[in-house]
């Protein structure tokens, strides 16, 4: 930002200042323009809307010189903290080619910029111009003032001038952020004084109590003047209170009630209120002080020398700017919560005491954790009151009485809400773990099983009592009873059984010996040993099984299975039913011949 230049003898220029080494910039200029070393030899050529990069080391300067054009819009992106100032070796602010003077500011960089910002003129001068820098396409910008209002659509890196008279108070609303500057008008133009330049304070640097200082003349005797030093101030309406506010200069506190205070309006709604006030001293250090811890206004600083002629000077600048990012943080990286506890108490932390409140938007990354099932997911908004810098917040955690995993889910920082725009942010991020506190239970689901021991398989089952999102494996070990483990009557296992999520029931398959021995009913016992997490058994973890024994002997001797002992019993059977007949098919023949012989006899 810089005024315009209409006098090539000066250069309009752009001053970076590394402060850690191995800085990288990419520079992109409006206009051509060169980038030269102390002694103004030109090292690089820069063309109108081309990108360059340059490493500056700490301390080490980089130096942007045009001698025709306005250099208002070059864009500067770094990986490290710089200073850059911008101005003119001796810069014109009027178009009557007043006197020139040394224009130049410290520049904020664009997290400091705002889009609520008021203006008063300045005092003992007709008129004065504000410059608005944007830094977004398409970004609106309404100005009203008293007398005048227009409206302006600017994109990145356009501006706009605007020249406005002594009796002009202003309210400039913006639809993204912008830079406001404001210039008085030089000697020629006003009885006395060269211009100057001044940052315009957007909202977000209000407070409530502003510390400055005039600019001191290093010679003052040498022309026998000193500056006519003045303070415009602007509080917001909302706490307009002029029997609260007070200036002090040398130890000295005068309130600010007598004041003549006029209002800033937009669209008709008073929004601040402006006073110009004359300082009592030459140069010096003064304070201005709410008593109202929360109240914000701000400040801007200016005066001027009362020659008239080209050795006359001016200043100015912000009684105050923050020097620091809004900066919010989580204070770990990672909580850790039992379902059942019911809510997660992240805290966030934010980087200084602030004089308005901040709010801060969280947004939520779901990882194996599922919003609206395992957690509420918001949306959250968290608001730092004035004055807070720690502020503590629940998540419900939803206590869902179903097994699972340990499940995660994220939460990030999405963007900080100043009192006059939204900012993004560098996002810090935290990590959520909610652990697990359900509980399945698997019993058997009967205490005793018998089984032929020509049936081959024992099939037992296991049931579970409870809901699981997950597949689990439970371990059952066998004890020998009557029966004996291992190849003589049944397979000892030991058995794993996995169960799918959802599934309650299930059986598996124990191996039973057909030995064609023959023996008593026998017995081994199942019992379940080894739970994961979360699942424990009931009172039926153990259950006997009974093997029944399907042998018998053969009439050799021999032992027999069941099987072939019945077609054995059933082919003795099928004789004696055959001898039988026989008999009584006999018998029946010798009653008939006895029967007959008995008649012929009579």
């Amino acid at each position: 930002m810089s005024a315009v230049n209409i006098d090539v003898k000066f250069n309009g220029s752009v001053l970076v200042i590394g402060t850690e080494n191995d800085t990288m910039l990419t520079v992109t200029v409006p206009v051509t323009a060169f980038i030269t070393n102390s002694s103004n030899a030109i090292l690089l050529l820069l063309r109108p809307g081309l990108t360059y990069s340059y490493k500056v080391n700490r301390l080490q300067i980089l130096y942007l010189v045009t001698n025709i054009y306005d250099l208002t819009g070059a864009r500067i992106v770094t990986n490290k903290p710089v200073s850059v100032l911008s101005g003119h070796e001796c810069g014109f602010v009027s178009e009557t080619r007043a006197y020139c003077s040394n224009l130049a500011e410290q520049m904020l960089p664009t997290e400091l910029w705002g889009t609520v910002h008021y203006v008063a003129p300045l005092a003992s001068r007709s008129r004065y111009t504000i410059k608005i820098l944007a830094t977004h396409d398409a970004t609106i910008v309404h100005i009203i003032c008293t007398n005048t209002s227009h409206m302006y659509t600017l994109n990145t890196a356009n501006f706009v001038t605007y020249i406005l008279n002594s009796q002009e108070f202003c309210a400039i609303h913006s639809s993204n952020i912008i830079l406001v500057v404001q210039f008085s008008h030089g000697y020629n133009e006003d009885e006395e004084g060269a211009p100057m330049m001044t940052l315009i304070p957007a909202t977000i640097h209000y407070t409530n109590t502003i510390t400055s200082s005039t600019y001191r003349n290093p010679v003052p005797s040498l022309y026998g003047r000193r500056h006519r030093n003045y303070v415009n101030i602007i509080v917001m309406a909302d706490y307009y209170q002029p029997s609260m506010i007070f200036l002090k200069t040398e130890g000295v506190n005068q309130s600010l009630e007598s004041q003549s205070w006029v209002p800033i309006i937009m669209n008709n709604s008073t929004e601040a209120y402006a006073t110009q006030v004359k300082l009592n001293i030459t140069e010096g250090m003064f304070e201005i002080r709410h008593i109202n811890s929360t109240a914000l206004m701000t400040a801007i600083v200016y005066g001027f020398d009362p020659f008239q002629g080209y050795l006359s000077t001016a200043y100015g600048h912000p009684g105050w700017l923050r020097s620091y990012l809004v900066q919010v943080r989580f204070n770990q990286t990672s909580y850790t919560i039992d379902e059942d506890e019911g809510a997660v108490h992240p805290v966030l932390v934010l980087n200084n005491q602030s004089s308005y409140d901040i709010a801060v938007q969280i947004n939520i990354i779901t990882g194996s954790a599922t919003g609206g099932i395992d957690f509420d997911s918001g949306p959250y908004s968290i608001k730092f009151p004035a004055g807070v810098t720690t502020v503590l917040f629940d998540i419900l955690i939803i206590d869902d009485q179903t097994l699972e995993q340990t499940e995660t889910f994220y939460l990030s920082i999405n963007s900080v809400i100043l009192p006059d725009r939204v900012t993004g942010i560098t996002p810090d991020q935290t990590m959520i773990t909610i652990q697990d506190n359900d509980i399945v239970v698997v019993s058997f689901n009967q205490s005793a099983y018998s089984v032929d021991e020509d049936d081959g398989l024992a099939l037992p089952v296991l049931v579970v009592n409870g809901s699981s999102a997950v597949n689990f494996t439970v371990q059952v070990m066998t004890t020998d009873g009557s029966a004996t483990g291992g190849d003589v009557d049944y397979d000892s296992g030991p058995y794993s059984i996995t169960f799918p999520a959802g599934v309650t029931d299930m059986s598996f398959d124990i191996f039973i010996n057909d030995d064609e021995i023959l023996e008593e009913n026998e017995t081994f016992f199942l019992r379940i040993i080894t739970l994961p997490k979360g699942v424990s058994t009931g009172h039926l973890n153990q259950t006997m099984i009974t093997v029944l024994d399907d042998d018998t002997i053969s009439p050799t001797g021999s032992t027999l299975d069941r099987s072939t002992s019945q077609v054995i019993i059933t082919t003795i059977a099928a004789v004696i039913a055959a001898i039988m007949l026989v008999l009584f098919f006999g018998f029946c023949a010798y009653k008939l011949k006895r029967c007959v012989y008995m008649c012929r006899a009579r």
